[in-house]
C-alpha cells in the first residue's frame, strides 16, 4: 500500500480581526495610578462591542471542530491527512461551514460602518478614528484558506546533487514518512480508546448519569475511523467492528433502565479498553 495512493493533505487557516488595540495612554495612567511596574500590563480596548463578532467566532469554532474531527496530524507543520476516498465527503461537510462564516464576516462588514460611528461615543477619551480600518480593510481581515497538496514521496527529489547525498536525503525524508505513518495509526487509536474507556467509566458506576452521547459519540467516531484508517491498520478495522457490534446496538435509554444490560456492555467495555492499552497504551 503507498501512502501517496491513499490520502491527502490538507491545510486550514482561520484569520479573523480581533478589534482590540493596545491604548498607550491608557496603559501610562493606569501604570502610573497604581504605582505599578512599566511592564505590569497592557490596556487593550475593544473597538467594536464583543457581542457583533461573536456570530463570527462561533462560525469559526464549528469550522474547526470540523474539520480536525474528519483529519488527522500529519507532521508538526500544521498539515492533516484525510483519505482519498473520503475527500469529497470531507469537502461536502466543510462548505457550509466555510459559507456560515463567510456570511457572518458579511453581515458585520455591512453593521461595520455604523458601529465605527458609534464608537466615539462609546469609548470617549479613548476614541482614534486612525484605528478604524475601511468596511473593505475589516472584510478582508477574515478569510477562510483549505490548501490541499498530495503526500510527500522520496521520488519526488529531483535534485542535482551528489548521488549518495540524494540518497541520504531520500533515506531522511521516508523516515519521516514513516514516523508521520505510525503517529496517525496512533491518533485513531487514541480516539477510539478515548470514547470507549468514557463508555466504560460512565458505565461502570452505577449512579452516574450520562447523556444519549455517550453512545452516538462512539457511533459517530465509528462512522468516521473507516475513512480516516488511511494506513489501512487491520487490526484497527477488527477493533472499530467490535466495537459497534458490543457497544452501540443498546439504546441509551436501554443502558439507563435495564441494569442487568448496562452491566453487560460496561464489562465489554472494559474488556476493550484492557485491550487496546497493548496498542495505544
Amino acid at each position: 500500500m503507498s501512502i501517496q495512493n491513499e490520502a491527502i493533505l490538507v491545510t486550514l487557516v482561520v484569520k479573523a480581526w480581533t478589534a482590540r488595540k493596545k491604548d498607550r495612554t491608557a496603559t501610562e495612567e493606569a501604570i502610573n495610578g497604581l504605582n505599578a511596574a512599566a511592564d505590569a500590563g497592557n490596556f487593550n480596548k475593544v473597538l467594536v462591542p464583543p457581542e457583533k463578532l461573536k456570530p463570527i467566532q462561533k462560525a469559526a469554532t464549528r469550522l474547526r471542530k470540523e474539520f480536525y474531527k474528519r483529519t488527522v496530524p500529519w507532521g508538526e507543520n500544521g498539515q492533516y491527512i484525510v483519505s482519498s476516498s473520503s475527500y469529497v465527503d470531507f469537502c461536502r461537510a466543510m462548505s457550509p461551514l466555510v459559507d456560515e462564516f463567510d456570511n457572518a464576516a458579511d453581515e458585520f462588514a455591512q453593521e461595520y460602518p455604523l458601529l465605527a460611528q458609534e464608537a466615539a461615543m462609546r469609548l470617549q477619551g479613548m476614541y482614534d478614528p486612525r484605528e478604524y480600518p475601511s468596511p473593505e480593510q475589516v472584510r478582508a481581515k477574515f478569510q477562510v484558506k483549505l490548501d490541499v497538496a498530495p503526500v510527500p514521496s522520496s521520488d519526488h527529489l529531483l535534485l542535482n546533487i551528489e548521488e549518495n547525498a540524494l540518497k541520504e536525503l531520500k533515506g531522511e525524508v521516508d523516515g519521516r514518512i514513516q514516523e508521520n505513518v505510525k503517529a496517525v495509526t496512533k491518533n485513531l487509536w487514541g480516539r477510539l480508546y478515548q470514547a470507549v474507556s468514557h463508555m466504560a467509566e460512565r458505565l461502570a458506576d452505577e449512579d452516574a448519569v450520562f447523556r444519549n452521547t455517550l453512545v452516538t459519540n462512539i457511533q459517530e467516531l465509528l462512522d468516521l475511523l473507516p475513512a480516516l484508517n488511511v494506513t489501512k491498520d487491520e487490526e484497527l478495522e477488527k477493533m472499530v467492528r467490535e466495537v459497534r457490534e458490543k457497544l452501540t446496538v443498546c439504546e441509551p435509554d436501554e443502558l439507563r433502565k435495564d441494569e442487568i444490560v448496562r452491566k453487560d456492555v460496561a464489562r465489554d467495555a472494559a474488556d476493550i479498553v484492557s485491550r487496546m492499552r497493548g496498542v495505544f497504551g
